[in-house]
């Protein structure tokens, strides 16, 4: 196939990934962390200075939040507010590009647009909150693998260094690239590589610097919590329900199976040069860090399934070579076609249903009952999720997603639970005052979540009064 024409297929599947993704930002209620993005681009816009404390969350907490990705959208609102969602849809197509890169240092570019096909369709991805520094963190992640392939041309090595800046100002996931250089040393003394000078140099270079970083913009945390800061002080019960979702049917349709076969293959083949070593140590890392909690399921899964697809070309690497001596050698087309059939059957039409049945959990109703309210710095009691967007509308949420430095979150998610589940007014009130709580959210989610079909208590109109409702949803008033 020719440049001209594996060009073109490249351009539309990135246009193709930029479509989707698009539809879910634009056509689709956004995500309920999204909100805390939104919120957080308003005060860039106001006074051009970082988040440090926020009087909303919690009722006043103080925040270490990296800002870069906050920063890029606040410069593209300047010129319209659209650019809120385009440039994130933008980063997370370039993935398309930057797997395509990389599948290039091993294989032809034809072959190269199969990894690149994966990387455009990953159903998990239409599931996460894109809004947000992640969609950052993962274009700079796997640009620091191709820049690393090519560190030997100094524009690169700038590029690799100035990106090794980029990540722990953007993300957290600054740790799990500290912890993938770390296993990438290791796997290279194990395997007895050798890498040149300038490769070690940029390397431990890189690494000091995200380390450095990370302490910097969380040194707070690190004082606070100790080395156990990386768990970044999500209560357990929220680990567990961010892993709940893991079941082998349910992941296998999150990654793709065409995509985990030939990864997987890969990843067998991948001990043999260096290059492919610095790939493996990323899904070595990715299994570790979902293993043991340090990130969400989905995000974890996320890094798994990119790495999983730049190690397909690994895969095709042995493989076509193999094909030419055998007598199959002549269907090698109808070989690449049945290869994007199933790539259509097991990623693209996941990818596609995923997205068109994306729902936030702050859906139009609980919007509709913030908004009625209309009222500035009151304290509004929810599950934990809404809390970013009762803190975007202007007040002040119990509880929310932001766990590190916020004043005992598992004590506050308890609180919620006992007001939802509680039957005894007593107890619902004490919970009322402690954190001076106006008004109570009652809706379909709080009933699933909690497992309750009415507030007992607020049978009690001297003290809880309705003042909304629109279909399921409910909004009560304290008024003792």
């Amino acid at each position: 196939m020719g440049n001209k024409h594996v060009y073109t297929l490249l351009a539309l599947i990135f246009v193709a990934a930029f479509v989707l993704n698009s539809f879910v930002l634009f056509f689709k209620p956004i995500h309920e962390d999204a909100y805390f993005s939104l919120r957080y681009i308003e005060t860039l816009k106001e006074n051009l200075l970082p988040i440090l404390s926020d009087d909303l969350s919690y009722g006043g907490r103080s925040i270490e939040e990296p800002f870069l990705f906050y920063y890029l959208i606040r410069i593209g609102s300047s010129f319209h507010d659209v650019f809120v969602r385009i440039i994130p849809a933008l980063l997370i197509s370039s993935l398309v590009l930057i797997i395509f890169l990389i599948s290039r240092q091993f294989v032809s570019k034809t072959l190269a647009l199969i990894p690149s096909l994966f990387a455009a369709f990953i159903p998990v991805m239409f599931k996460i909150n894109t809004i947000s520094p992640q969609a950052l963190a993962f274009p700079i992640l796997f640009l620091l693998i191709y820049s690393f392939t090519k560190i030997e041309d100094k524009r690169f090595l700038y590029l690799f260094v100035a990106l090794s800046f980029f990540l722990p100002l953007t993300s957290f996931l600054s740790i799990f690239y500290i912890f993938a250089i770390l296993l990438y040393f290791f796997i290279v003394g194990i395997e007895r590589k050798k890498i040149s000078a300038l490769e070690g140099e940029a390397l431990l270079f890189s690494l000091f610097v995200n380390v450095f970083l990370t302490l910097f913009v969380f040194r707070d945390s690190l004082l606070a919590y100790g080395p156990s800061f990386i768990w970044q002080n999500i209560p357990s019960v929220i680990l567990a329900e961010f892993f709940r979702e893991f079941a082998l049917i349910g992941t296998l349709g999150n990654i793709g199976i065409a995509s985990l076969f030939l990864g997987a293959v890969g990843f067998l083949f991948s001990f043999r040069e260096k290059n492919s070593i610095f790939l493996a140590s990323f899904l070595i890392s990715s299994l570790v860090f979902l293993w043991l909690r340090l990130v969400p399921f989905n995000i974890g899964l996320i890094i798994f399934s990119l790495t999983l697809a730049s190690l397909s070309s690994l895969s095709l690497k042995s493989f076509f070579p193999y094909l030419r001596e055998t007598k199959f050698s002549d269907y090698r087309q109808q070989i690449l076609g049945g290869i994007f059939i199933i790539v259509l059957l097991t990623s693209i039409l996941p990818s596609v249903i995923t997205a068109a049945r994306f729902e936030s959990e702050v859906g139009k109703e609980v919007l509709e009952a913030f908004g009625f309210l209309n009222k500035e710095d009151t304290t509004i009691l929810a599950p934990y999720k809404y809390g970013h967007a009762i803190a975007f509308l202007g007040n002040r949420n119990v509880a929310d997603s932001k766990f590190l430095l916020a004043p005992s979150p598992k004590k506050r998610l308890e609180d919620i639970n006992l007001v939802y589940t509680s039957q005894s007014e007593a107890l619902v009130l004490e919970v009322i005052g402690r954190y001076d709580v106006e008004y109570i959210i009652f809706d379909d989610f709080v009933r699933e979540r909690f497992g309750v079909e009415e507030l007992i208590y607020v049978k009690d109109e001297n003290c809880f009064l309705k003042i909304y409702e629109n279909y399921e949803t409910e909004v009560y008033e304290i008024k003792c």
